[in-house]
């Protein structure tokens, strides 16, 4: 009888629903740290106008399951969903050398298991040039096949040769045709140099590719205007030069392969991007992971040997012009800026701390002199290359997305390295996914020690900044086992240990960052082995759909300054790479903040405004020293005074930003209005002064990079410090999380994440408790803290549940005892487990004890309305199953309760 009542009570729903209808649209979609996620702690009942908060997700958009492998069945059996297959490569070699690459049966196995294919490509990195032997006779009707290349050279049989490289598209070189920029449907401009001069032919002997014009016109070149170039040796070809480039090393004589950087300034490049995406996603690409998304081959850590483009040089000239008037042109050495040659200048200046202007030794010291920080020519410079990289970036992206759009992809990929431990501000957001290579040990971003690993370490900060530089939610990183290949190798036939459960706390720390690694199978770097790596893909897969929509709940912010990273740049590398004091002091804020519970997210410099901040209890400043005043003024001050609390250490503020070329400020710290501090001589060792509503504590010390540098016992010894610290700035008020429970401890993280479109609300807990030797773990003790009651679950029933890939006890929540909290019980841990506390919706709408025709009328009112999330109460409550839609669902649940009064 039950049953017939709720078709009876469908069938008329759907007649009447006409009557009550009283619908709204909603589109577009929220600005925020990822599609979907705001930048505030807690979601405010009123979104913005127009956004479409439970909309469709792209596929990307999510904790991505990728296998570096070309076996479809190995990706299935690592429990991936996404194959990076190198059906399609192109590390711009060329569409020649792309033709040539092409392993398409890759593709189509892949389709078959129904994973997605993504392939390798360069982005400002370098271009590929390898050496090959043609086919007397082409085994293809499309174009001129070749029978050996760089990798199979001691196979060399005497047939023509030839390089593969970009400079055959850009040429039109009869051997590469069709697949050149003639191609009727893949062509593209020829190079140029600034000047409109063609870049085109050799500047000698056409069988060196160094020679073309087209690496001259458009590549990255050190000072001395030569373009960098690596190369790479096939062992087995050294008998022979057979072609090959006689460039003697350590490791032969002979190169085949060849790779130059790529100017940024240089617009060539995107066409050409535009020209192999059209023809990779014609075949059915899905997305790229696409290398050097950032400064390394264009700018590098040592500028002095790749910064230097012609484009670059020639397009300085317009940015001096354009923010520099004639005195402080003359001031810097400039005359005519429409000739300057920047090479020039910087030599001189160079060459006056003690370098011989004859010399071609670019390692001297006068290229790390200090005094590089304060040469207004070279701060200028910094900021051209940052902005035309940023500037490349994001046309790179758009031609991408628009040529995978001309084959009908709306929804490809565009996953980019280098992010974020070197990237100085080149990528603001103008990426899909950040995929980056990272490890524990030495990085450019982490210096010589590296974030180390648990239960000392964490590199959760690392995933939290990326996240904030791409328009995803999620990273994804090829974590390498570098430095720590004896803990995370896993070849015990080899002498590795097989220490799977730092690789499963590691893992752990991934999935409560909204962060997975991507599995390399067959490379020698990897962390884990099939087992290990197996198993945890397999959980993640399990809790996929329940984790889809979850963003981050923060209420502490850690302002990221590129621009005082970049500031440290001189033209021979950075200052002092074990004392990055933004950089380090931004990891060491981070990770103490992460001991201690604190939720918190990076807000960059170009995100900053009073909507980034809104939902924000806390920002830390820490040793920002490029600090713009426009920013103190118009943001920080207005927030400050209307309640915000900010901590600053140390020398922030001592520089202006771009707009101002760097320079020192005149009248003193641009925050001095907020801190009383205007220079470091007089600075109190802390301070905490009361601005409006607000308050500002000042600290001398750069105590987030003296965290970040310290050992183990000394870090111990200075937690306490950031927890007092906190406390202080925080009095009166109380952080998204606490607790006074002593089993909380510093080896146990908490991550808060809600979904405001299935009414759920998750605490990840991650435990760290590993003893690295023996790869012994010690299981957390059962814990309880409290959470900031999100406004959708107040007064609402809900339930509790646990997921973890272990067996673990029933967890607690009680809406009770604290007036505006949840308080949560957590059972004991052994390495990751998410608490889900998921609301309850029931038929009842209006909340009369009864279920009748006014809740029916409700529910009619809201047929098929979409975007039903806490911020609209789910439709009014008519979306009973929560699914962000009123539907038939929400009918049948609705008619089984029919006039129930209870």
């Amino acid at each position: 009888m039950r049953l017939l009542t709720v078709f009876i009570a469908l069938a008329a729903f759907i007649n009447l629903q006409s009557v009550f209808a009283d619908y709204y649209w909603l589109s577009g979609s929220l600005g925020g740290d990822g599609l979907g996620c705001p930048d505030k702690a807690i979601i405010s009942a009123e979104p913005p106008a127009g956004a479409d908060v439970c909309g469709s997700i792209k596929w990307w958009d999510k904790l991505l399951r990728i296998a570096q492998t070309s076996d479809a069945n190995e990706a299935e059996a690592l429990n991936a969903e996404v194959a990076f297959n190198g059906f399609v490569n192109d590390p711009t070699w060329g569409l020649y050398g792309q033709k040539l690459s092409e392993r398409l049966w890759n593709k189509t196995q892949a389709d078959q298991a129904g994973l997605k294919s993504i392939t390798y490509f360069e982005t400002f990195g370098e271009c590929a040039t390898y050496i090959a032997e043609l086919d007397p006779v082409s085994t293809s009707p499309d174009y001129n096949t070749v029978s050996r290349n760089h990798w199979s050279w001691q196979l060399y049989s005497g047939n023509e040769i030839v390089w593969v490289g970009v400079h055959n598209w850009f040429d039109d070189e009869e051997f590469a045709r069709p697949w050149t920029r003639t191609h009727p449907v893949y062509g593209g401009s020829p190079m140029t140099y600034p000047d409109g001069t063609a870049a085109a032919g050799y500047l000698g002997d056409s069988s060196d590719p160094r020679n073309s014009r087209v690496y001259d016109a458009g590549c990255s070149k050190d000072i001395l205007g030569r373009v960098f170039v690596n190369y790479e040796y096939n062992s087995l070809s050294q008998a022979a030069q057979n072609g090959q480039l006689y460039v003697p090393s350590d490791r032969g004589d002979y190169a085949g392969h060849l790779r130059q950087g790529k100017d940024t300034a240089c617009p060539a490049w995107i066409d050409y991007a535009y020209a192999s995406a059209l023809h990779a996603t014609g075949l059915g690409l899905h997305g790229m992971w696409t290398d050097n998304y950032g400064p390394w081959d264009n700018f590098n850590s040592k500028p002095v040997q790749h910064a230097f483009g012609e484009w670059s040089v020639a397009l300085f000239r317009n940015h001096l012009s354009d923010n520099f008037t004639a005195g402080e042109l003359a001031d810097m050495g400039v005359s005519d800026v429409m000739t300057f040659d920047i090479r020039q200048r910087l030599k001189s200046i160079a060459a006056g701390w003690g370098w011989d202007i004859h010399s071609t030794d670019l390692n001297h010291s006068a290229w790390k002199d200090s005094r590089w920080q304060n040469e207004p020519l070279w701060q200028a410079y910094l900021i051209f290359k940052r902005r035309v990289g940023t500037a490349a970036l994001t046309n790179y992206d758009a031609a991408v997305h628009a040529a995978a759009g001309e084959n009908g992809i709306e929804d490809f990929a565009v996953l980019g390295n280098g992010v974020p431990l070197f990237n100085l501000g080149w990528t603001r957001g103008n990426l899909d996914m950040v995929s980056t290579e990272i490890s524990a040990g030495w990085g450019l971003g982490s210096g010589s020690r590296g974030f180390t690993l648990p239960p000392f370490g964490r590199i959760s900060p690392a995933y939290r900044l990326a996240r904030q530089q791409s328009r995803s939610r999620f990273v994804n990183v090829w974590f390498y086992n570098s430095g720590y290949e004896d803990y995370l190798k896993h070849d015990t036939e080899n002498g590795y240990r097989a220490n799977r459960n730092v690789c499963r706390v590691l893992y752990s720390e991934m999935l409560s960052s909204n962060t997975l690694p991507m599995l390399l199978p067959s490379n020698p770097r990897e962390t884990g082995d099939p087992s290990t790596n197996s198993q945890f893909f397999g959980f993640v897969s399990q809790v996929d759909n329940l984790f889809s929509r979850r963003c981050a709940v923060e209420d502490v912010g850690i302002y990221y300054s590129s621009s005082s990273i970049l500031n440290q740049y001189f033209p021979g590398g950075i200052r002092d790479f074990d004392n990055q004091p933004h950089q380090f002091s931004n990891w060491g804020w981070a990770t103490a903040l992460g001991q201690l519970h604190f939720q918190y997210r990076f807000v960059p410099e170009w995100k900053l405004s009073s909507e980034a901040l809104d939902g924000l209890k806390v920002l830390i400043i820490g040793e920002s020293e490029v600090f713009d005043g426009d920013d103190v003024s118009e943001i920080l001050y207005p927030w400050v005074e209307s309640g915000g609390r900010l901590i600053v250490t140390g020398r922030s503020g001592n520089r202006r930003g771009e707009e101002g070329n760097f320079a020192v400020n005149p009248a003193g710290y641009s925050l001095s209005m907020l801190t009383g501090v205007s220079d470091i001589s007089s600075a109190p060792a802390s301070q905490l002064l009361s601005v409006g509503q607000g308050k500002v504590y000042y600290i001398k010390d750069n105590i987030g990079m003296d965290y970040y540098n310290a050992a183990a016992l000394q870090r111990a010894s200075m937690l306490s410090d950031f927890s007092n610290y906190m406390d202080t700035i925080l009095a009166g008020t109380d952080a998204v999380i606490e607790s006074s429970d002593s089993n909380l401890d510093e080896n146990i993280g908490l991550t808060l994440y809600e979904d405001i479109c299935g009414g759920k609300l998750f605490v990840d807990i991650v435990n760290y408790n590993i003893e690295l030797e023996t790869d012994k773990m010690t299981n957390t003790p059962p814990f309880t803290f409290d959470a900031e009651m999100p406004q959708w679950l107040e007064g609402k029933e809900f339930t509790v549940s646990t997921v973890s890939p272990d067996a673990v006890d029933a967890a607690f929540a009680d809406a009770e005892s604290i007036p505006g909290r949840i308080q949560i019980t957590a059972p004991s841990i052994s390495f990751y487990a998410s608490i889900v506390i998921s609301l309850n919706l029931e038929a009842d709408i209006n909340g009369d004890l009864r279920v009748d025709f006014a809740d029916y009328a409700v529910m009619a009112s809201k047929w098929l309305e979409a975007s039903c999330y806490a911020g609209n109460d789910w439709c009014g409550g008519a979306d009973i199953d929560l699914s962000s839609d009123v539907g038939a669902a929400d009918v049948l649940g609705f008619a089984a309760e029919w006039l129930d009064g209870n």
